[in-house]
Formats: C-alpha cells, structure tokens, sequence
C-alpha cells in the first residue's frame, strides 16, 4: 500500500485500487468510486460522497445493522410472547388438574359430582375395583402428614395382617376399623416403601 505523506507538484504517484460503479440519482451520470468508501456508507447512512458533477449523495433507507436490530427485536418479542402463552397454558393445565383429581376424589368417596349426593355402594365399587382410579402422587401430597406413631401402628398392624394371607381393601378397611380414604393413603405409601405389594386389582400382600 502506498501511503501519501506530502504531495508535490509536478510528482506522480502510482497504485491500484477497487472501484465501484455508482449511477448519481440526480443527474443520472456513472461513475467510479472506491468500494472500500461505499461500504462505509452504506453501514451508515449519514456518510456523504459526491458524483462528478458535485451532487451530494448517501444511502437511503436501514442499514443492515439496523435490519439485523429490528430482527432481533421481533424474535424477542416473539420469544416473549411464546413463553406468557406457555405459562398461562401450564395454569391452565394446573387448575385442571387439580378440578380432574377433585372430581376423582369425590367418585372414589362415592359422592356425585352434580348433586352431592352420597352413593355407599359406589364408594365400595370404587374402592374394591378401581383402587388406583385418584393417582397415588395425588392422594399422597393432598392428605395430611400423619402423626407418625398412629401411621406405624396401622403399619404394623396391616403388615400382621397380611402375614396370615392375601387381604382385599375392604377386609383391611373393616379389620383396622379406618376410612377408606385413609386406608388408600397407607396402602399407597407402604407400596411405595416396599413394604407390601398390590398382587391385583384391590388385592394387597405383605413384601418378600
């Protein structure tokens, strides 16, 4: 590269260069300039270059660094926009979940959803034949932390129980003289502790 510190008269200096045609968009003439200088001006629209004929040119419209900007922008918002949608789509979900596990709830209890009327034979049904109907996740984070001596008692008296042979819901429920509620409660988390095993359908045996 050749660098012009002082320039006398009457000396000649030579080089190369890259030009690019420009058409001026006043008077309409050709001409030559420097690519390295339009580039300049197209990254920023506030540079000036002039045609042969002395008209004062620059880029109009967005830089593309203010396009990319604007892209950028848009995919943020657009980012924005599918989160909330996702968040209200997981609280929707949530509370009917919870409205889906209530109505379970209330069928294994034998009670119906529109009336509130109260079915034994259903809450028998339910609990004998579908024992699994509520998730077991869900009985067990809804019901009370249980006072940890009486929870043992009915451990240890089920597991007693169960050592003599294969009992059925209804048989625990009456034997240990408790709800079905919570008869369901402590089946499930002594299945979970492996301490019993569920052979079928409302049929319980003692683990090992």
């Amino acid at each position: 590269m050749t660098v012009l510190n002082r320039v006398l008269r009457g000396e000649t200096y030579t080089g190369d260069t890259q030009l690019e045609i420009e058409e001026c968009g006043v008077c309409g003439v050709l001409f030559g300039a420097p690519h390295h200088l339009l580039e300049r001006a197209r990254r920023n629209h506030s540079i000036e270059f002039f045609c042969p004929n002395g008209h004062q040119l620059h880029y109009l419209g967005k830089t593309e660094a203010e396009k990319l900007q604007e892209r950028l922008e848009a995919e943020r918002r657009y980012s924005a926009r599918i989160v909330s949608q996702l968040d209200q789509t997981q609280a929707s979900l949530s509370a009917t979940k919870g409205v889906v596990t209530k109505l379970k709830k209330r069928a294994v209890a034998g009670v119906c959803p529109c009336c509130n009327r109260h079915f034994p034979q259903l809450a028998d049904h339910m609990a004998v034949k579908h024992p699994e109907f509520v998730d077991a996740e869900a009985l067990i984070e809804e019901a009370p932390e249980p006072n940890r001596a009486a929870h043992r008692a009915r451990a240890d008296a089920l597991l007693s129980l169960l050592s003599e042979s294969d009992r059925r819901f209804m048989e625990i429920v009456q034997t240990l003289d408790i709800s079905k509620g919570h008869a369901n409660v402590l089946l499930h988390r002594m299945v979970a502790n492996g301490e019993i095993v569920r052979v079928s359908r409302g049929l319980y045996r003692k683990a090992g």
